[in-house]
């Protein structure tokens, strides 16, 4: 047996899934674990988000960056 590969958009999803059951193909469902983020990186960019918005950060030019 040959296995199909298909990573559909939300819209799309669940036309592909009511497609292959009107045509009683055998498919599985595995989880999106890729587009999971760690819980603390989350947390992290949150925090910088809202320090950025109080104003509490750093400008640095090109010229910095290079030296």
């Amino acid at each position: 047996m040959e296995a199909l590969l298909i990573y559909p958009d939300s819209e799309n999803k669940e036309i592909i899934i009511q497609f292959l059951q009107k045509m009683e193909v055998a498919y599985e469902i595995i989880g999106n674990d890729q587009k999971e983020y760690d819980p603390a990186f989350i947390a992290m960019v949150e925090e910088n988000r809202s320090k950025y918005k109080k104003g509490e950060y750093k400008t640095i030019t090109l010229d910095d960056v290079w030296k």
